[in-house]
This record gives C-alpha cells, structure tokens and sequence, in this order.
C-alpha cells in the first residue's frame, strides 16, 4: 500500500473509533433513536445531489432503510446505552462471524475448522465482555450490540446481491427513507424529545454531526476508496485496530476503565475475528 494510502487508511481507523466515542458522549444528552433520526436527515442533506435516481428498485431501498437505518443502528445505539463505548466496539465485530455464518446458510460455504474455531472464540469473548459488571446488567445491552452485528451481517449479503451501486447513493437513500422510520419508532419508545433538544450543548450535536460527517461521510467515502484499489487482504485486516482505538479513546475522553475483562474479552472476541479474517484473506487470494 502506498504511504498515501495508508494515512487515508488510518484516517478511517481513527475516525471509526472516534465514531462511537462520540456517539456514547452524545448518548447522554439526546435519546439514542432520536440522535441516530437526526443524523439521517444531516446524512439526507449533505448526500442530496445522489438522490437524483433510486440505485436500486424502492422495495429493496424500504427493506434496507428499515434493516441497516432502523433495526441495526437502533439495537446498537440502545445498547450502547447500557454499554461502554470500548466493549460494543469490540462485540460489534462480531459482524464477521455473523457473515461468514450466513454465507454457510445461503451460499452453503463450507464453514473450515479455522472459521469454527474463530467463531467460537470470538463468541467466548463477547460473554466476557458482558460480564464486566459483577451484577450481570450489561447482559441485555451486550446481546443487543450482537443483535445489531447479526443484522448489518444480514443487510451487507443483501447489498452484495445488488451488484454494482454506488456507495453513497446507497447510504443517502437508507438516510432518507430510515429517518422517519426512526423518528416514529422514537415518538413511541422514547420520551423528552424537545427538553432533550433544548438541553443538548455542543457534545449531543457536535455528536450527531460528527457520526453523519465523519463516520458516514468522510470514514465510508474513504473506505470505498480504499477497497477498490487494493485486495481484501490488504485492507480489512487493519480494521480490527478500529476496536482497540475506540477503548483507548474512550478510556481517555470518556474515563472508561481498561478492566481485566475488557482486555481479556477484547482479545479473545478480536482474535476469533481475525482467525477467520485469515482465511478470508487466504480465499480470496
């Protein structure tokens, strides 16, 4: 990779971590299915000039704006609630055993004794992490990240059967049609939206700017970029550093602690991730 390259690739690394940092911050001012509503329509907003045309037919725009906008980013924002920022980066990987899961059930990829192994490690972990509080109440919120992971693992397969779409006009039309959705489901789940609102200083929007910014904007414009021109195994390894960041930056802006569980169940969940990363990469070569 060009040294070019990898700045741009450390740049998405970094703004990844910092994505759900800011988005545990903004959690504490403005109710988590309404924040994610606000970042849509920003994302909407400053992704308009793809929403000339329609990537793909609007029954599958619908289905995937309730799947990725709705059910994934709703799970996960509520668990993170319940959840430090540094352990639901961590579980959230759990999106690749989930992929390489599914590709067995629909594609009937056989599923190597080094992909097993992974998954069960990776599994193992994210029990650890759950178990950080000694009363056992980040359980729920630690099964909703993996929930969240489960469906995004889904959504990517329906993506792939697509074929070739533009990323950001995929990624303005989920934000367009995902944020009423949100913002109902938040009317009927969530209360003290205009308090909420009135309260929030410069941590709860500069939150939700950054997460349709950075995250969204700049993090994925960048990645695209990046997968296009070099392989699989070149770009996705790195990815698992995004995690360890997240728990670094969280213990430093947000004073959450690096616990024996956390590093332990980080490991152990990253390290089954990457096992079956490896043989990915090797597939693929």
């Amino acid at each position: 990779m060009k040294p070019r390259d990898g700045w741009l690739l450390a740049t998405v690394l970094v703004v990844w971590a910092l994505n759900m940092v800011f988005a545990k911050a903004g959690l504490a001012q403005i109710p988590a299915l309404l924040m994610i509503a606000l970042r849509f329509v920003l994302v909407a907003l400053l992704l308009a000039p793809y929403l000339r045309r329609p990537p793909t037919s609007m029954r599958e725009l619908a289905i995937l704006s309730g799947l990725v906008g709705v059910v994934h980013f709703g799970l996960l924002f509520k668990g993170l609630e319940g959840v430090g920022a540094g352990p639901a980066s961590m579980a959230s990987q759990t999106f690749v055993v989930w992929g390489a899961v599914l590709a067995w059930l629909f594609y009937r990829e056989k599923l190597r004794p080094l992909q097993i192994a992974g998954m069960a490690l990776a599994f193992a972990g994210v029990a650890v992490l759950a178990g950080e509080a000694p009363d056992g109440r980040d359980a729920p919120s630690f099964l909703m990240v993996v929930a969240a992971a489960f469906t995004l693992a889904y959504a990517t397969i329906r993506i792939k059967r697509l074929g070739d779409v533009h990323p950001m006009a995929l990624n303005a039309w989920i934000a367009l049609l995902g944020a009423p959705q949100l913002l109902a489901v938040s009317l009927v789940v969530e209360s003290g939206h205009l308090p909420a609102l009135a309260a929030a200083d410069w941590r709860g929007w500069g939150a939700t700017a950054f997460m349709a910014v950075g995250g969204t904007i700049v993090g994925h414009g960048l990645w695209y970029h990046l997968v296009k021109r070099y392989p699989v195994n070149v770009t996705v390894p790195p990815t698992l550093l995004s995690p360890v960041l997240a728990a670094l930056f969280a213990a430093w802006l947000l004073d959450e602690p690096l616990g024996l569980r956390l590093l332990l169940g980080g490991a152990m969940t990253l390290g089954g991730v990457a096992a079956i990363q490896v043989f990915q990469a090797r597939a693929a070569r």
